[in-house]
């Protein structure tokens, strides 16, 4: 079994912040992180993609694309998720579809398999 055990993170909203720092620093270097942070509440992007992504768009113009690419691809990859062609979808629908594997594999984690093989009826 491969299943290694990093940190998980408590929220998906800590999740997409800490892609979203990590890919606007790869992408744009660490002091146009710490200006972005700043200024802008980072907490949106996982409830709100859609207007964040309006708000990326109305500061970087052309470029909120490559990030919004960056950023879905790198929380796709995070979540263990899984899609053949990105093309065909919106960057609030890849943030949904990361959100949704995040819950899902949290709830696969909190589900206690002590009842397996144990009946509990002492019979």
């Amino acid at each position: 079994m491969s299943s290694s055990r990093l940190k998980t993170p408590a929220s998906f909203e800590d999740l997409v912040q800490s892609t979203f720092s990590e890919s606007v620093s790869n992408m744009l270097g660490q002091e146009t992180w710490k200006a972005i942070s700043f200024y802008f509440d980072v907490s949106i992007l996982a409830n709100e993609p859609e207007i964040f992504a309006g708000v990326l768009e109305r500061i970087f113009g052309g470029t909120a694309k490559a990030l919004e690419k960056i950023i879905s691809e790198t929380l796709i990859a995070k979540v263990g998720a899984s899609i053949e062609k990105r093309e065909g979808y919106s960057f609030h629908s890849l943030i949904m579809i990361a959100k949704a594997k995040f819950l899902s594999s949290v709830s696969n984690m909190t589900r206690s398999p002590a009842g397996l093989g144990n009946t509990g009826s002492g019979q």
